[in-house]
């Protein structure tokens, strides 16, 4: 059977109800995302983000992967509106990221390029980076945002856990089989790191949370 979900259909029907709604621009790129087939953080994942965001309190947020300009605008309201780089490749998405950015006020600075030499463009320091991108890439893109991290900062990788499909050990859809191997292997690295401590979260569709010892 193909999994759908990390979760049993009910519960995330239960947290989804139960969370409260987004409103004015986010709640409208909510319907666009739904609209035009973008996917964005599911609303538990949301949750999760704004509340750690809001315990850790960046000084300076670090997100790969724009699209629509959703999670940057999340993360920015979050936080506070602390400076926030975004990195995204699809020209399409960074004008209309940018567009949305502009109507809500927010001073985000959208980077266009590929996300690893666009990261190694860099050498400032970031408290908090959200790492939501090709998935085929994470250990590479990773290993530049440990190198980015501030002392005491944190990465979410997002998507970790793949439809289920990454914990799911009978999945053996071919179109699939490549990143599935791979998450698996760039989550049993993370897990392992000693200098590392991460958390592996069945919200959305699965995240890791990591920070240095």
């Amino acid at each position: 059977m193909e999994p759908m979900g990390i979760n049993y259909p009910y519960v995330t029907e239960f947290l989804h109800e139960t969370l409260p709604e987004h409103t004015g621009l986010l709640r409208e790129l909510e319907q666009y995302a739904l609209a035009h087939d973008v996917p964005i953080l599911q609303k538990d994942a949301a949750a999760f983000l704004s509340v750690l965001v809001a315990i850790q309190k960046p000084g300076r947020i670090l997100e790969i992967g724009t699209a629509i300009g959703y999670s940057a605008l999340l993360l920015y309201e979050a936080s506070g509106g602390v400076p926030l780089v975004t990195v995204e490749r699809d020209a399409d998405m960074v004008r209309l990221a940018s567009e949305h950015f502009r109507r809500y006020g927010a001073d985000i600075y959208v980077a266009h390029g590929d996300g690893l030499a666009e990261l190694a463009k860099m050498s400032d320091p970031f408290d908090f980076i959200f790492l939501d991108a090709a998935k085929g890439q994470y250990p590479q893109l990773f290993a530049e945002c440990l190198r980015l991290l501030a002392h005491g900062g944190v990465i979410v990788t997002d998507n970790v856990l793949f439809k289920g499909r990454v914990a799911d050990r009978t999945y053996n859809v071919h179109k699939s089989r490549t990143i599935t191997t791979r998450l698996r292997a760039f989550l049993a690295e993370l897990c392992r790191d000693p200098a590392l401590q991460t958390a592996l979260l069945p919200v959305g569709d699965g995240m890791a949370v990591t920070r240095r010892k």
